[in-house]
């Protein structure tokens, strides 16, 4: 038996494995049992802004980005970097982390993060640190009960420059045109981190979205109550 908060908009599968979006609607929780769907939650645009706090993850910088959806529209009130210093142990750095993810919870109050999947590059040793401080955050995000959304960097440029083998710059440059920026946004971690936020957003107010083609984090994700450093640094763009 499916529960949850039900609407006309949104259609399950048969199979119960995939939600139908609907437009202009923004998906805040699916909750799934032995691959079929349990209980699914919605917010629709025109009930007040979404707020998407996107991340481009790593334990020497941590770039993120906050994009407020509405009608279909997208701003970007704020976006930056936490950086940690390098020298310091690696717990070290990791509890900065989790305590400027934490602030940044508490300040824009998101109603999901979209966060670029993990995967490794010929450096290992990098990648594994990298891992490390993708799980402190993922822990921050699900102890503060926002829904996690995990993206590919070809699932980022597909959304943002419709084309899933897009280079860097091309990506940018349309992050810039959606968002109606007077310049690139810096640094290119921060950058990361809106695009990953614009993928998400246009990813669930489409009304071209297939069904299942963004998904709350891959189904390992369930979201909780909310329970209950140095402040990280943030600036609005120009």
């Amino acid at each position: 038996m499916i529960s949850g908060r039900w609407t006309d908009f949104w259609r399950l599968s048969e199979n119960e494995e995939q939600i139908q979006p609907a437009p202009h609607s923004f998906l805040l929780r699916c909750e799934k049992r032995n691959g079929k769907i349990t209980t699914y939650e919605y917010k629709k645009e025109g009930k007040g802004p979404v707020t998407i706090l996107g991340i481009d993850p790593g334990f020497a910088i941590v770039g993120f980005g906050v994009l407020r959806s509405e009608g279909g529209r997208q701003s970007l009130p704020a976006c930056g970097a936490v950086t940690t210093e390098a020298g310091l142990p690696l717990p070290t750095r990791l509890l900065q982390i989790e305590n400027d993810m934490a602030q940044l919870f508490e300040t824009f109050r998101p109603d999901a993060m979209a966060i670029e999947e993990l995967f490794f590059t010929n450096n290992i040793t990098t990648g594994i640190a990298v891992a490390e401080a993708r799980g402190v955050i993922l822990a921050a995000a699900e102890r503060a009960g926002v829904p996690i959304y995990e993206y590919s960097p070809s699932a980022v440029k597909l959304a943002v420059a419709g084309y899933g083998k897009a280079e860097k710059r091309q990506v940018m440059d349309m992050t810039k045109r959606l968002l109606n920026l007077k310049s690139t946004i810096k640094p290119d971690d921060a950058a990361d981190a809106v695009a990953l936020a614009l993928c998400h957003a246009r990813s669930f107010t489409s009304k071209l979205q297939a069904p299942g083609a963004a998904r709350p984090g891959s189904g390992r994700y369930a979201v909780r109550h909310p329970g209950g450093g140095e402040q990280p640094r943030w600036g609005t763009p120009n």
